[in-house]
């Protein structure tokens, strides 16, 4: 016999499924279509070009289609022998009588094997059913000795122990109920169905007994509890009669008298008296964990007279330190990071701190559940806990970003380059756009308070205070911008110090540190105007920009003098061109023109046009000096000359020509804007006067009712040079050893 079928089968098997795998050629379908075959190989006019090629490829496949006809022929004759046949026949046959014994031994070796289990199976089948029988038995017993145990407890009325006793019994006969056919099982499962009935009657009998109040019945309230037990043992099939009995002869009571509302009533005061004893045995061991107690019994009680939550009311300090605890985790890592902290640099940058929407969304929750648990003095607690943290998050956190950190740079600066810092700028920007909401939100929230608070605290709710820190705040920020840009000013400035203006012979176009301070300004102020939302504190914002610039180039003009006329002619032409600039960028920074900007800068060319004029004659220059300023005092005529470069020896004559003038001209007033012209001004920042509260509009401006009365420093000893009261009486001669040497120089001096 072969094991394995012939080769050429094999090969041949092969070739068939290889064949059905195949892509068929359009010529090879059976369902061959002449047209489809000729547009396939000539798509277009230009394939007709390769016919030849067509037809070679056409006669190739011929001739090897005609070849693989003589293979198949071939091997159809080979496999068409009569000798091929009968051994493969053969092969066959003495398969499938291979196949027929095996079959036969598997039979008889089947039968082997049932006769030699037959006997092991019938005795496991008797060990198993014997346990049971016994497993039953037990049981049986078990349930016989219950219930004659639980018959003599009924009879006593011993309700606590029959509980335990009739749980027992009750489970064992449910496993009893498919046995029901045997006569003795029956008649033991009855009779614990009997004596449940006698333990139900009994137990309504005593249930009357008890509602009724009957005296000559006196049932013990321990005794129904136990008995309620049992019931619950009987299952809801019999409590829930019972209670529907009792609760209809409640229907006897009038709607109107609301008896189920006073029932429920008594069990809340009952339960909250409880809970008032607990709690105040429990004293400082209460934890936070009494939260979720407030809250519960809040939902149960919220329509009570005095609800089960109001036991809690002494605690609820517990809830107040939680959230306590709750706003300072909160707050930790702002307050450690100063209210910034790394932002994915692919998401939007946010216009106010993350933190603070995330305390006002803490705020709003703390709210909601102090309010539902107490509207009296607990949630006046928290009130003042909300302004505890909001002073804190505008001190640590608001402000806190404000602080610049230590940075020791190695690169050298040069005198006129201008540093400063944009990144400072955006924190600012943040600082005051989360200040203002912080201030609105606080309001917001005084107000949501106060609706819920009892209208005893109701007027002692109050976040003015909070509010007015934010408003701090707003000014800070506003103020640490306008420092970055006094840094990019301040090399401009420096330069317009070193120049010297008595020196120039003629006037030009606008000096050189004019376009610095345009340019450097323009670059601070056109990156503010997006950070800001609010267009209040960017006005606010842009008129103390003015200010600063303004105050500087004052600074700047009194610290670089003696002028002389020609330098006092380039500092006005300076200054227009400087005025040109701020009135166009406020069109582009505040979206219309600056009306204020004249005001602001007419006391300055004032007094540039006064320098201006020629000190010869003197009086000339006196009386413009008397149009233009309109004071009679000495002290500021006097600065006046020292800007204008006057030598000393014909300050005396002009000093003397001034006093006689100015004598007979009553009309002028002791006092104008040069009197607070503070002639040795400070090197430091005038940013003091410039932190003004933004919910004004008006900021300390170098020129006005006050003039530099908001960046003049306090002098170090004696009185300012030219002080006067404004209130008093107009003096010409207020110091009477001006006036004997006054008097001295008018003898001495020959009549004009």
């Amino acid at each position: 016999m072969r094991d394995e079928l012939p080769q050429e089968l094999l090969l041949a098997i092969q070739r068939v499924l290889e064949s059905d795998n195949r892509q068929q050629d359009s010529l090879d379908t059976i369902a061959f279509n002449l047209p489809s075959a000729l547009n396939e190989y000539f798509p277009n006019e230009a394939a007709l070009a390769h016919l030849e090629d067509v037809q070679e490829q056409l006669r190739d496949s011929e001739r090897s289609l005609q070849e693989e006809i003589e293979s198949l022929r071939r091997e159809l004759q080979r496999d068409q022998d009569e000798g091929r046949m009968q051994l493969i026949q053969e092969m066959i046959s003495d398969l499938l009588g291979q196949i027929s014994r095996i079959r036969e031994k598997a039979t008889e070796s089947e039968a082997v094997v049932r006769d030699i289990t037959k006997d092991i199976q019938v005795l496991d089948l008797a060990k198993k059913n014997l346990l049971y029988s016994m497993k039953i038995l037990r049981r049986l017993q078990a349930m016989v000795d219950g219930l004659a145990h639980l018959e003599d407890m009924v009879a006593d009325k011993k309700y606590n122990e029959i509980a335990h006793t009739l749980a027992s019994v009750k489970q064992l006969s449910s496993e009893f109920k498919p046995f029901s056919t045997i006569r003795r099982v029956a008649q033991i499962w009855n009779r614990v169905q009997e004596v449940q009935g006698e333990l139900r009657t009994m137990i309504e009998a005593d249930f009357d007994a008890f509602i009724l109040q009957d005296t000559s019945k006196a049932i013990k309230p321990t005794l129904v509890a136990d008995a309620c037990k049992i019931i619950d043992i009987l299952g809801p099939e019999i409590r829930s009669p019972l209670v529907d009995r009792y609760l209809e002869a409640g229907r006897v009571f009038p709607t109107d008298w609301r008896v189920g509302w006073y029932l429920f009533a008594r069990f809340i005061e009952i339960t909250r008296d409880d809970l008032a004893s607990l709690l105040s045995k429990a004293g400082s061991t209460l934890t936070v964990k009494l939260h979720e107690m407030l809250v519960a019994t809040a939902r149960t009680s919220s329509h009570i007279p005095k609800s089960l939550s109001s036991a809690f009311n002494p605690h609820m300090g517990v809830f107040i330190d939680a959230q306590d605890k709750a706003f300072s985790d909160m707050l930790a890592p702002h307050r450690r990071l100063g209210g910034m902290r790394t932002e994915d640099s692919e998401q939007p940058v946010a216009s106010v701190m993350q933190s603070s929407t995330e305390l006002f969304y803490f705020y709003g929750q703390s709210l909601e559940q102090c309010a539902k648990l107490s509207t009296g003095a607990p949630l006046y607690d928290l009130a003042n806990l909300h302004r505890k943290w909001l002073k804190i998050y505008a001190e640590d956190v608001i402000l806190g970003s404000l602080k610049r950190p230590v940075v020791h740079s190695t690169i050298p600066r040069k005198s006129t380059e201008a540093r400063f810092d944009m990144e400072q700028i955006r924190k600012a920007a943040l600082a005051l756009n989360t200040a203002d909401y912080c201030q609105t939100t606080a309001l917001a929230l005084e107000e949501n308070i106060r609706k819920k608070i009892d209208p005893e605290f109701k007027e002692k709710v109050s976040f003015q205070i909070e509010c007015d820190l934010f408003i701090n705040s707003v000014s800070t920020s506003i103020t640490s911008v306008l420092r970055e840009l006094e840094v990019a000013v301040d090399p401009a400035f420096s330069l317009m110090m070193r120049t010297s203006w008595m020196t120039l012979d003629q006037v030009s176009g606008p000096s050189a540190y004019t376009a610095e301070i345009m340019r450097n300004a323009e670059l601070v102020t056109e990156g503010v105007k997006p950070l800001i939302e609010q267009r209040k504190y960017l006005r606010n914002f842009w008129d103390k920009t003015c200010g600063l610039l303004l105050v500087k180039f004052t600074n700047s003009l009194v610290r670089s003098r003696p002028l002389g006329d020609v330098g006092a002619e380039q500092l006005l032409i300076d200054l227009q061109t400087i005025k040109a600039w701020l009135q166009a960028s406020a069109g582009r920074v505040l979206g219309n023109p600056w009306v204020c900007l004249g005001e602001m800068t007419s006391w300055l060319e004032i007094l540039l046009k006064v320098i201006v004029t020629p000190a010869d004659p003197p009086e000339g220059f006196i009386l413009n000096y008397t149009l233009l300023v309109g004071d009679s005092s000495f002290s500021n005529f006097q600065k006046i000359l020292d800007l204008k470069g006057t030598p000393k020896a014909e300050q005396n004559h002009m000093l003397d020509t001034f006093l006689t003038i100015t004598s007979t001209k009553d009309e002028l007033k002791t006092t104008s804007f040069l009197t607070s012209l503070d002639m040795d001004p400070p090197t430091t920042s005038p940013l003091g006067g410039l932190t003004s509260s933004p919910k004004s509009g008006k900021v300390a401006l170098p020129f006005g009712d006050n003039a530099f009365s908001g960046f003049s420093s306090p002098p170090t000893s004696g009185p300012p040079t030219g002080s006067s009261t404004p209130d008093c009486k107009r003096e010409v001669f207020a110091d009477f050893k001006r006036f004997v040497s006054f008097g001295l120089r008018r003898d001495s001096t020959a009549p004009v």
